[in-house]
């Protein structure tokens, strides 16, 4: 929606929604992460995907400033759909991993 608009009303109106999806995301991983691991692996395993959080908090401005100067914005939010669809594809399998190794 934000990559096709063409009007500023229609892109505040995409990233209101994108913001409304994309924030009950990140309470849900580390509860996930809680549930999941045994009370001696967690404090390790909150530690490591709060690492990766950060990495991607300080990575992902100066890399979408790269691809938003070197193109445009419009080919950044297509971007940005890409990997979030690779996410989604990627949580599929995961999904499937950790249901077959279910007892």
């Amino acid at each position: 929606m934000i990559a096709a608009s063409s009007s500023t009303l229609l892109a505040l109106v995409g990233f209101a929604l994108a913001g409304v999806a994309v924030g009950p995301i990140e309470p849900t991983v580390y509860r996930t992460v809680t549930e999941r691991t045994t009370e001696r692996q967690r404090a390790t395993a909150l530690s490591a995907v709060t690492m990766i959080v950060y990495i991607g908090y300080l990575s992902s401005p100066p890399l979408l400033g790269a691809v938003a100067q070197v193109f445009d914005y419009q080919t950044l939010w297509l971007v940005g759909a890409g990997f979030a669809l690779s996410i989604v594809v990627l949580l599929g399998v995961l999904r499937r991993t950790l249901a077959a190794k279910k007892p």
